[in-house]
């Protein structure tokens, strides 16, 4: 009898997953096989378990995974930065697997591959059935951009590699220098949170962080925010406040991590002249957001978006990682309360109730 993998499958019915066993795979060329050994959970991922966010089922929901190769057929393999793979390799990987030869991917964006492939999202077909984290393995897709990690950092912060960190990577970049620039941040999730400190780590010059959350405002003051904003933008004292602190400087970068189109007006609001408003949060439906165009071209903005990153944002997500893990407190942004591969479903209910930016589930034997 072949080894099983044990996953919680999400089939649709919202808040409820079941408990499977799964044959491991026979693997192809270009695949390999992780015993995962950690996951947290996503807001996305309780979107969809909770029926918010629409998706193809039966699937394996999560994608924020750490783990060992166990199965690796290929006799050499590299990372995609070059290092040689082995049984045993601690490792993580790209949210979606790149086909590298369709118009998009040649572009230089694979996160839009025509025949993308993303972890955590897909419906289980009879050869990849084993492409979540909620599961005691992960069966890595041909495409797939694999890193190897040093084993010396907290797993639960290697977990959130290839989502949050990448992503605030991907957005640090297509915002340009940020060196001396005065920089907004919209949002203080895991997203806002990460981009204050890499701000910070990158020298800017002032860094403001408007959030509704007083706990999690407090906390951007630690990562290294400057001016913590806890009223709406629109208010007259807070536009005044702000011009004061900046010393009628102009606002220079605008990250916007909520995706609320309020927030999204805003931006446009405070962006001055030369500035880039990239926006982040924007990944479900919404209305509309009317701006005017000639204040676009009058102030030479740039307004850029992001979703998910490339291959090599996550290759600086791990750097960025590296330098900073003992340096700020980033064992406050997760829950104290951890779970294992028996109660997924039990984590998923308390993650929809906490106010910490993620909840582990800890897959390990």
């Amino acid at each position: 009898m072949s080894e099983k993998a044990t996953a919680w499958v999400f089939s649709g019915i919202r808040n409820t997953l079941d408990c499977r066993e799964i044959e491991l795979p026979k693997l192809g060329e270009g695949e390999i096989l992780v015993k995962n050994l950690t996951c947290s959970i996503c807001k996305s991922d309780l979107h969809t378990f909770s029926g918010t966010r629409p998706g193809p089922v039966p699937t394996i929901l999560g994608h924020e995974i750490v783990g060992k190769i166990v199965d690796l057929p290929d006799k050499c393999v590299l990372d995609f930065t070059g290092q040689r793979l082995n049984t045993g390799d601690l490792i993580t990987w790209t949210i979606m697997a790149s086909c590298g030869e369709c118009s998009y991917c040649k572009r230089g964006i694979p996160q839009k591959c025509r025949l993308l492939k993303k972890y955590g999202h897909e419906k289980l077909d009879e050869h990849f059935q084993l492409t979540g984290g909620f599961s005691s393995h992960t069966h890595l897709y041909p495409g797939t951009a694999t890193f190897k990690l040093p084993a010396d950092i907290d797993q639960r912060l290697l977990a959130g590699l290839n989502c949050s960190w990448a992503t605030v990577m991907a957005a640090i970049r297509s915002a340009g220098t940020i060196e001396g620039k005065n920089v907004l941040i919209t949002g203080a999730g895991m997203l806002g949170i990460l981009a204050v400190m890499v701000c910070r780590e990158l020298d800017a010059a002032k860094i403001l962080v408007c959030e509704k959350d007083q706990k999690r405002l407090d906390l951007t003051k630690e990562f290294g925010a400057d001016l913590c904003i806890s009223e709406s933008l629109q208010e007259t004292s807070v536009k005044t406040g702000v011009s004061e602190f900046l010393q009628n400087e102009p606002v220079d970068i605008i990250f916007e991590m909520t995706g609320s189109n309020e927030m999204v007006k805003n931006a446009f609001e405070y962006a001055g002249t030369g500035a880039s408003i990239i926006l982040v949060g924007s990944v479900f439906p919404v209305d509309n957001v009317e701006v005017n165009p000639e204040k676009i071209v009058r102030k030479l903005l740039q307004i850029k978006g992001i979703h998910n990153y490339t291959p090599e944002d996550l290759a600086s997500a791990i750097e960025i990682l590296k330098q900073t893990h003992q340096k700020y407190p980033l064992e406050k942004l997760f829950d104290d309360r951890c779970f294992n591969l028996n109660n997924v479903d039990l984590a998923l209910e308390h993650a929809a109730q906490s106010s910490s930016h993620r909840v582990i589930i800890d897959l390990m034997d």
